[in-house]
C-alpha cells in the first residue's frame, strides 16, 4: 500500500520495517550465474544492486563488487550510428558532479520542461517501428528513451560532461522496459524520468535489471556470491544451469550468508539440456583437399546462436576431415586466438573412406560441456550409401556414445553401428 494513503500502522511498515527487513532479513533474490562448479554443485552469482523504492536504500549486504558488462541495447546502437559524435555515445568516462542548489535548480528546470511541453507516444504509433530512439523535436513527441535523451542533450547544451550524465535502462513491476535520463552527483544519483513529474533519487524508482550505459557499454553493479549450492530438483541440480541464467538465491534463515540456487527466474530447464552450438551449411562444405583424399570444412559459431557459458566457446573452430583413416571421421577443435588445438575428436563409421561429403552438421553442448554432434553424408566407395546419426564426446575429447544407421537411397541394404542411449534425453 502507497505511504500516501496508508494507515499509522501501514507508513512504519512501509518506511522503516520493510526496508530493514528487505536488507537483514532477505528471503529471496533474482541473480545471475557468473560461473558454475558442475562437480560440487555449486556456481557464482552476481545480484544486481537493488533498492527499497520507499526510502531509495540499498537492499544488498555488504560483499564483492560483481561490476557486469551486459548485451548491448540495439535502439541504442542504432542511435550511436545515426548520431556518432553524440557526447554520450562518444564518452568513456565515469564521473560525479558536485551538488549545489545550481545543479539542482538545471535539473529541475529540464525535467520540468520536458514532462509538460512535449507528449509521450510509442514509437510504433509514430515510426511503425518497435523501438527508434531519437531526440524529439521541439515541442513534439516520443516515448521513454526519446524523453531520457532529449533531457541528456539539454543537460549537455548547459555545459555539464557527459560522464556524469547516463541513459538507464531497466524492468517496470508489470513487466515492461523502461528506460530514463540519470544524472550522477556526490550526494547520490538522481533520475529524470518521464514517469515522475519531478526529478527523484535514482534509488528511490521501483525498477529491477538495471543497467546504465557509458559510451556504447551497458553495465550493472552488485554483490558476487561465491561458493553458492545449487538445489533445484532431485537428482538434477548443477547439470541444468549454464552461465548466464537468471536463477532465484534463496536464504537459508534469511541469513545473507547461506544462499542457495534454487531454480530460475522464468522457463525452467530440465536435466542436461542442450543447447545449438551452431551449423554448417551443406554447400559450404563438400570441399576436397588436392590429393582428392581429405573431405574437410570449418565453421565459427557465432556468439548469438549459443549460450555464454564458456568464455572460449566463441573462440574455437572446428575442422571436419574424413583423412587418411579409414571408418574415422576427424573433427579438430583450434581457439582462434593463439591457433593451438584444444582438442581431436574422432568419430567411427564403418565403411567411412574418402570419396564421399558430409551432407549436414549440427553441434550441440549441454551444461556439463558434453559435446553433441549430429550429421548426414554420403559416401561413393559403399554405392551412395548415406549415414545418419549422433555422437558425444566428453569435454576433453574422449568419445561417451554413439549411434548411426545407414543404407542407400532406396532404402536397401542398410545397418547401424553404436551403442544405446539410455539415459541421455535427445531434444534438439
Amino acid at each position: 500500500q502507497h505511504s500516501g494513503i496508508s494507515t499509522g500502522a501501514g507508513v512504519f511498515v512501509n518506511k522503516a520495517l520493510l526496508p530493514c527487513w528487505q536488507k537483514w532479513k532477505p528471503t529471496y533474490r533474482i541473480g545471475t550465474v557468473i560461473d558454475v562448479d558442475f562437480e560440487e554443485n555449486t556456481c557464482t552469482v552476481g545480484i544486481a544492486e537493488q533498492y527499497s523504492c520507499e526510502q531509495g536504500l540499498t537492499i544488498n549486504q555488504s560483499g564483492v563488487v560483481w561490476d557486469e558488462t551486459s548485451d548491448s541495447v540495439p535502439g541504442f546502437d542504432d542511435f550511436a550510428d545515426r548520431y556518432p559524435s553524440f557526447p554520450l555515445v562518444t564518452n568513456t568516462g565515469d564521473t560525479k558532479l558536485t551538488m549545489t542548489p545550481a545543479l539542482m535548480a538545471d535539473m529541475a528546470a529540464v525535467q520540468a520542461d520536458v514532462q509538460n511541453r512535449y507528449k509521450y507516444k510509442l514509437d510504433k504509433d509514430q515510426y511503425g517501428t518497435l523501438e527508434n530512439w531519437d531526440f524529439m523535436q521541439e515541442g513534439g513527441s516520443g516515448d521513454c528513451e526519446d524523453f531520457a535523451l532529449t533531457k541528456a542533450k539539454k543537460l549537455l547544451d548547459l555545459g555539464y560532461p557527459a560522464s556524469a550524465i547516463k541513459i538507464e535502462v531497466g524492468q517496470l513491476p508489470s513487466g515492461g522496459g523502461h528506460a530514463w535520463l540519470v544524472v550522477q552527483t556526490d550526494k547520490g544519483d538522481y533520475a529524470l524520468d518521464n514517469n515522475y513529474q519531478n526529478v527523484i533519487k535514482a534509488s528511490s524508482l521501483p525498477y529491477s535489471n538495471r543497467r546504465r550505459q557509458t559510451g556504447t557499454t551497458w553495465g550493472s553493479r552488485g554483490v558476487k556470491l561465491s561458493d553458492v549450492p545449487i538445489e533445484y530438483m532431485d537428482g538434477v541440480n548443477a547439470d541444468a544451469f549454464i552461465v548466464g541464467d537468471r536463477v532465484v538465491v534463496a536464504f537459508t534463515n534469511q541469513n545473507w550468508n547461506q544462499p542457495k540456487v534454487i531454480g530460475f527466474e522464468m522457463n525452467p530447464r530440465g536435466p542436461k539440456a542442450v543447447y545449438p552450438y551452431g551449423y554448417i551449411n551443406p554447400k559450404t562444405i563438400r570441399k576436397t583437399s588436392s590429393s582428392g583424399k581429405v573431405i574437410n570444412a570449418a565453421f565459427i559459431a557465432a556468439a548469438t546462436d549459443m549460450p555464454p557459458f564458456i568464455s572460449y566457446v566463441n573462440k574455437e573452430l572446428y575442422n571436419l576431415s574424413s583423412i587418411t583413416a579409414p571408418n574415422v571421421l576427424h573433427i579438430d577443435v583450434y581457439d582462434l586466438t593463439d591457433g593451438t588445438l584444444k582438442r581431436t575428436v574422432l568419430c567411427a563409421v564403418d565403411g567411412l573412406d574418402n570419396t564421399g561429403a558430409i551432407e549436414s552438421f549440427c553441434m550441440y553442448v549441454n551444461a556439463a560441456k558434453y559435446i553433441f554432434i549430429t550429421m548426414q553424408f554420403y559416401n561413393e566407395a559403399v554405392g551412395f550409401h548415406t549415414y545418419a546419426g549422433m555422437w558425444v564426446f566428453s569435454p576433453t575429447g574422449a568419445i561417451v556414445n554413439y549411434k548411426y544407421n545407414w543404407g542407400d537411397r532406396t532404402g536397401t541394404g542398410g545397418g547401424g553401428g553404436g551403442g544405446t542411449f539410455t539415459g541421455w534425453p535427445l531434444q534438439y
